[in-house]
């Protein structure tokens, strides 16, 4: 079940993940994680993904449900997409956006920074098709020259990245 929210992000009802209407509110969260030289780690989403397949959005991503905080939804999600385990210490709050369009939903952005390769992490080709570390410079003018390369998402939130570098 997925909690339906209003415009002041508090829950006015629930539903299936397939029964969410085109006016419905809901809650996402959102990692972007950073290795030790400040490149930011890129998701390359599955193809079998409703929003977005075969894009590149943030390093995890996912739909808040039922019982769940965004915090405790992004250590899901994490574990889940790339098999890296975080703790509550790692994450580090960003901005709340609340992102209007095909899918209206409030994102918690989270960052955390971390020591590992590409080849250190092990992502579920079900959510994930490739995964790579990218400037946040190189990633930024990437996603004004090629944004059908993108998820929506990334190019609305390029300002939460701008303020990173």
């Amino acid at each position: 079940m997925i909690p339906v929210v209003n415009e002041s992000d508090i829950q006015i009802a629930s539903r299936e993940r397939d029964s969410l209407l085109p006016d419905d509110m809901y809650r996402a969260s959102a990692l972007w994680l950073l290795n030790l030289e400040g490149k930011v780690l890129l998701a390359r989403r599955a193809l079998s993904k409703k929003h977005n397949p075969g894009r590149w959005g943030c390093s995890v991503a996912g739909t808040v449900e039922e019982g769940e905080t965004y915090q405790s939804n992004i250590l899901k999600e994490t574990e889940e997409e790339i098999g890296l385990v975080l703790t509550v210490q790692d994450l580090h709050k960003g901005a709340k956006l609340l992102l209007k369009g095909k899918h209206n939903h409030f994102c918690q952005f989270f960052f955390a920074q971390i020591p590992k390769t590409v080849d250190e992490l092990i992502y579920d080709e079900k959510e994930v098709m490739g995964i790579r570390w990218i400037s946040i410079e190189e990633l930024l003018q990437d996603v004004q020259e090629n944004p059908e390369s993108y998820s929506v998402n990334l190019a609305e939130c390029r300002l939460l990245l701008e303020r990173t570098v």
